[in-house]
């Protein structure tokens, strides 16, 4: 359809088709001797002939007693009820951009039933602030391309060497190397957050990594996202956020670097671990779990956490973490292995591994509790286990030696003000 030009019943001529035509629309004005330009039947007959058209190719039937229908077919064209896949990035995409591909699936409802998937292939791929919301996310797919090199690294083949800044930094390119060398697509953003808010999309098969510079690379808030073959690496602040009553469903991820955490579950947050998760190489603490948030590890899966400057975990503010019979593993930290302070926080860890700490293994301080029976470890600089100021350890049959001694209080014994393990 285009514009229909006016008749001229001067000369009996059709102006013509286009925007320039608009023109030749004129009032009359007979003080004036100006003849007014009359509509031709096609002026009529095409509007209502393309409105019609869009109502029945919506899948309705025209009624000229609804006036709403346009607006209906506009709508329903709006909506993806069908898998829709499209590349971003590599050769003749759909997008060129991440930002591009959420501004086009912006525009869209998608409804039960369908889904929209953006592909990435193999390469690296620099992207900028992502900040996303969608009514439908939890129906979008973010995915890179196979995983080579044998698949998933099982949780004992990354890097932690230590927990000292040269350590840190030699672990962090380690692990970035075994990243490339089974998630062949990577997105690098510098000096901004990869910020997923408010939104629960899923992500596959991706290395998402920082420059040191950037605050927070992957960020869940408020909503429950999807993380399955994930490595987020090389943040300024944190590489993964979880807060504000927001989950994430981790299938096998790993969190490398971060001046503050690698993993940090924070205001309400909640970390559900379906595969091996993996935080490493933090300037504080690996893995923190805080104010009224939760982290558990399901059944037969690892959590492996270590090389931090200070804790391996770190447990507070009426917070917890569960992790099933021997999966749980905290290793080569400046300070503590499992920590944690406050009422109502705990860690239940059966069969947890805590060795080559620079203080003790399990510490439970200010009313908080740790379950750990037939936990091990050793090479500790301080106790295995140790508990203060009315902390409870529960570690029947637990081996863990630390150069200081096996336990602090006497097993058994009430100490350090109110404090005691059995």
């Amino acid at each position: 359809m285009d514009i229909v030009g006016p008749f001229n019943p001067a000369t009996g001529e059709i102006w013509g088709y286009g925007a320039s035509f608009l023109a030749k629309w004129v009032d009359a004005n007979p003080g004036s001797g100006i003849v007014g330009a009359y509509p031709t039947a096609l002026a009529f007959t095409h509007p209502q002939q393309e409105i019609v058209n869009a109502i029945a190719e919506a899948g309705l039937t025209p009624d000229h007693a609804d006036l709403s229908q346009l607006w209906a077919a506009i709508q329903s064209s709006r909506i993806i009820d069908t898998a829709v896949t499209k590349t971003v990035f590599g050769v003749d995409p759909d997008f060129s951009s991440v930002e591009d591909a959420l501004e086009w699936v912006s525009y869209y409802r998608i409804a039960l039933g369908g889904s929209v998937t953006f592909q990435s292939p193999a390469g690296q791929y620099a992207i900028n602030l992502l900040s996303f919301d969608h009514p439908d996310a939890s129906r979008i797919f973010f995915e890179g391309a196979a995983l080579t090199g044998g698949g998933w690294p099982a949780a004992s083949a990354w890097a932690c060497t230590g927990y000292g800044s040269t350590e840190r930094a030699a672990d962090l390119a380690s692990n970035l190397v075994i990243a490339r060398a089974r998630i062949p697509t990577e997105f690098i953003l510098s000096g901004s957050d990869f910020w997923h808010q408010r939104s629960p999309v899923t992500f596959k098969r991706l290395l998402i990594s920082g420059d040191s510079h950037t605050g927070t690379l992957l960020l869940t808030q408020g909503t429950m996202a999807f993380a399955e073959d994930v490595v987020v690496a090389g943040a300024g602040e944190r590489c993964v956020a979880v807060g504000a009553g927001g989950s994430l469903v981790a299938t096998r991820m790993g969190a490398f670097g971060g001046d503050n955490y690698a993993i940090e579950v924070a205001e309400g947050g909640n970390l559900l671990g379906q595969g091996d998760v993996v935080a490493l190489s933090a300037g504080d603490v690996a893995l923190n779990v805080w104010r009224n948030s939760h982290a558990r590890i399901s059944s037969g899966n690892k959590l492996r956490v270590g090389g931090a400057a200070n804790h391996g975990m770190f447990v507070g503010s009426s917070s917890a973490v569960f992790g099933s019979t021997g999966t749980a593993s905290a290793e080569r930290c400046g300070v503590h292995g499992f920590y944690t302070q406050g009422s109502g926080s705990n860690i239940d860890v059966a069969g947890a591994v805590a060795s080559n700490l620079g203080d003790t293994g399990f510490v439970a301080t200010h009313n908080s509790y740790i379950s750990a029976p037939a936990s091990s470890g050793g090479t500790n600089g301080g106790y295995g286990y140790a508990a203060y100021d009315g902390g409870r350890i529960q570690r029947s049959g637990g081996t863990c030696t630390g150069s200081t001694g096996s336990v602090s209080p006497t097993l058994t014994t009430d100490g350090n003000r109110g404090a005691m393990i059995t």
